[in-house]
């Protein structure tokens, strides 16, 4: 309301003065798309608004879905002994805290180790969950999900499903009081291949760009902050320059900024295939990069001699006739459904299989970003 409230002094009295009807009788007309040089251009403002709106719920439902997983997993804590994890009651949510923990051995703990790495999303159980009701919203984000969702997940802990190699490794032990019996395991630097001053921040769902399709993966976000790392030392050299400090001691400083250090991925491709045992390199096929996660697969595919033109067409297709042969055979499964049980009234508010990918599980528009630096 203020952009249209012009105010000024009288005679000490401030007063106001409403815009002139004129100016919102044209106002109300644009808005209702009248015949006029400005009402188309609002109408489509408006439609591509609804676009925007559509699209982030259909994203933040699918985050929800993809971070169900996560919350699955036990978080491995820095002692590298003991496990976290969410007390069933209070499992989602903003406010949810990992307040149950264990060793290695707890019952919750070796479920979650017997599941598999790769782990397959149910997104038509999700679609029918969210599109009980029969109305437009429902289905544009049943057919959100459908058609944009990533249909694998894999839980990339080596903590979890590789404990034993990761024992063996001399870099990743943790040791008793004795200092010499190994109790546990911790993932060590990518630098410095130290384990003493790494700790485990959090797990996250991060984007893994598979050699088919667009899938998901869990990972844990780890901190050096030994301040002998040479990266340790970039950081705090940034934080100096950042806060204007010309003197400062680098162990006061990474003790007292929580944040501090160098943060590295526990799926690092130094780590995985240069410093782990072959074994746990075999479990864990990826390639972690700082903008998202490679399948070693698809990486070696990146190593050709073929133009960048020829490159690009091969993945296109790869990834359309994956997305053909699951996504859209599945949304087609569910129109099927919707018929049959809502009659053509409830199919009314879905629209034909598309016959173009979304963008964004599509590998088009950023193939050659994802070449560069795969050396």
């Amino acid at each position: 309301m203020d952009k249209y409230v012009t105010r000024k002094k009288t005679g000490g009295v401030q007063s106001g003065s409403l815009r002139s009807a004129d100016a919102a009788s044209s106002s109300s007309a644009k808005k209702r798309g009248a015949a006029s040089p400005g009402g188309g251009s609002s109408a489509r403002k408006i439609v591509r608004s609804r676009a925007t709106k559509t699209r982030t719920t259909v994203d933040n439902v699918l985050n929800e879905i993809y971070l169900k997983y996560v919350r699955e997993c036990p978080l491995p804590k820095t002692d590298g002994i003991t496990f976290s994890w969410f007390a069933a009651a209070s499992s989602s949510g903003k406010k949810a805290r990992r307040t149950k923990s264990g060793g290695f051995m707890h019952e919750t703990v070796q479920k979650a180790a017997r599941r598999l790495i790769c782990r397959n999303i149910n997104l038509l159980s999700e679609a029918r969950t969210r599109s009980m009701t029969n109305n437009a919203d429902t289905a544009a984000v049943a057919s959100g999900i459908l058609l944009n969702g990533s249909r694998q997940i894999y839980v990339g802990l080596p903590e979890l499903h590789a404990r034993a190699a990761m024992k063996r490794c001399p870099m990743t032990q943790v040791y008793g009081a004795d200092g010499t019996t190994v109790i546990g395991a911790r993932a060590c630097c990518n630098k410095c291949r130290t384990n003493a001053h790494v700790s485990y921040i959090c797990l996250r769902v991060r984007k893994l760009l598979d050699f088919e399709s667009t899938s998901q993966i869990i990972d844990v976000k780890c901190l050096c902050k030994n301040p002998t790392c040479d990266a340790v030392k970039v950081e705090i050299d940034k934080f100096m320059e950042k806060h204007h400090l010309t003197k400062a001691n680098p162990v006061q400083l990474l003790q007292r900024n929580k944040t501090l250090g160098h943060s590295f991925s526990n799926l690092d491709y130094d780590l995985l295939h240069k410093i782990y045992p072959a074994s746990i390199s075999a479990q864990f096929p990826f390639h972690s990069r700082p903008r998202g996660v490679l399948s070693l697969r698809l990486r070696r595919d990146f190593y050709s001699n073929d133009s960048e033109a020829a490159l690009h067409a091969r993945m296109a297709t790869r990834y359309y006739d994956k997305w053909m042969s699951t996504h859209v055979l599945e949304y087609t499964r569910f129109m099927t459904e919707k018929k049959e049980l809502g009659g053509a009234q409830a199919l009314s508010f879905y629209s034909p299989p598309p016959k173009e990918m979304p963008s964004k599980i599509s590998m088009v528009k950023c193939a050659a970003s994802f070449r560069v630096g795969c050396h």
